[in-house]
Formats: C-alpha cells, sequence, structure tokens
C-alpha cells in the first residue's frame, strides 16, 4: 500500500506510538514507573546515545544517524508494548491464525502474479516495473 500511497509509510509507527503513549498514560494514573520492570531500558539508550555519538564522529550524516535511531526506537517501544498486554493463550494463537492466513494469501499472490507474469493483480505500474526504478 505504501507503494501507492507514500503517505502511509509511517502509519506503522504512528499506532505503535499511539499505543505507547496509551500504556505510558495508563501506567502513570496508577502511580507506577513504566520502565521499573524492563532491565534492558538504560542499557538501550545508553547503546543509541554512544551509537549516535560514534557515528557522528566518523562523519555519518545526521539523517541515516535519525532512521537508524528511529528503527531502534520503534522495536524498543513495539517490545516495550507487547510486554504491557496480558495476552492469553487464546489469543496468541488467533495472533498466530491471522499470521498464517495473511502468509497463505500472500503466497498465493505471489503465485498468480508469477504464472501471469505481473498482469493480473498488480496497478498498472507494477506491471512494468516502476516501482524498481523509482526506487533505485
Amino acid at each position: 500500500m505504501t507503494e501507492l500511497n507514500s503517505g502511509l509509510t509511517y502509519t506503522g509507527d504512528l499506532i505503535i506510538l499511539t499505543l505507547f503513549i496509551s500504556l505510558l498514560i495508563e501506567s502513570l494514573k496508577k502511580n507506577e514507573w513504566p520502565f521499573s520492570k524492563y532491565h534492558f531500558t538504560a542499557p538501550f539508550w545508553l547503546f543509541c546515545l554512544i551509537g549516535a555519538g560514534a557515528a557522528l564522529i566518523n562523519g555519518v550524516g545526521i539523517l541515516p544517524i535519525l532512521f537508524e535511531l528511529r528503527a531502534l526506537l520503534i522495536t524498543f517501544l513495539l517490545l516495550y508494548i507487547i510486554g504491557e498486554l496480558n495476552l492469553e493463550r487464546k489469543d496468541i494463537f488467533r495472533f498466530l491464525k491471522v499470521i498464517l492466513i495473511f502468509t497463505i494469501l500472500l503466497c498465493l499472490h505471489g503465485i498468480v502474479e508469477k504464472i501471469f507474469s505481473r498482469t493480473i493483480l498488480l496497478p498498472t505500474h507494477g506491471k512494468y516495473g516502476i516501482f524498481l526504478q523509482q526506487t533505485g
């Protein structure tokens, strides 16, 4: 979908950030410090700080550093969100079923597109490889 509408690129980040802020607000309402039970929080921030500093010293541009920190931060927030959710065994199996269904659908889509040489299920600009020309 992000190939068709570049505005959707950061939608996942926005969802993760919104979930994190809502969990943070809930934790603060309970008068709990939200990061106290996660012992990797301080080393993670130290790693990010030292890594960014080392990259700056070695001449890496600010933009690549920010994108790398964004990737690390989103992963950190996702781990925090998952750690705070009260998941039961049935929830995990439900997630696995959804993942399996989407995997099967993506595989079927790939097989159909391979058989019909990208003419059935892709938009017109995808048929002619314009996706590849834009990225590189």
